[in-house]
């Protein structure tokens, strides 16, 4: 084998390696989002898919409500995720979130909701309270 031959072979070999890094890098698929999630103050995980099927079992939603409720639990997620578990800050955002699920609801749905939310708050008040 000569330098040519030789030198010939070299360059084709970091060609093919070159254009598998190129094909790589561009082909590859984009990698896939996190799902929202957030963990409670029991140390679950929490994620909206949870939070509507949680109110489903409840407030028995309808198909539409629960496409909607999804919506605003995803939003819901990703800004308590942004919280430390068992603060003033997450409360809020409880607070905050509250009236916009119960605009979602019928009103048959008011009363169990409203139950819900009492009992929340009371554990949140025994949470605030049991930090201080």
């Amino acid at each position: 084998m000569n330098t040519f031959q030789l030198l010939r072979i070299i360059v084709m070999v970091a060609c093919i390696f070159a254009a598998g890094i190129a094909t790589g890098r561009y082909t590859s698929p984009a990698p896939t989002p996190v799902a929202a999630q957030f963990s409670g103050t029991e140390g679950r995980t929490i994620t909206p898919q949870m939070l509507v099927s949680f109110l489903d079992q409840r407030l028995k939603l309808a198909p539409r409500q629960k496409q909607i409720v999804l919506g605003e639990a995803q939003s819901f997620v990703n800004e308590i995720a942004k919280t430390a578990p068992a603060t003033k800050e997450r409360f809020d955002v409880f607070h905050r979130t509250y009236p916009r699920l119960r605009a979602m609801l019928r009103p048959d749905q008011y009363a169990a909701f409203d139950a819900m939310v009492k009992t929340h708050e009371e554990k949140m008040a025994e949470i605030l309270k049991g930090k201080q």
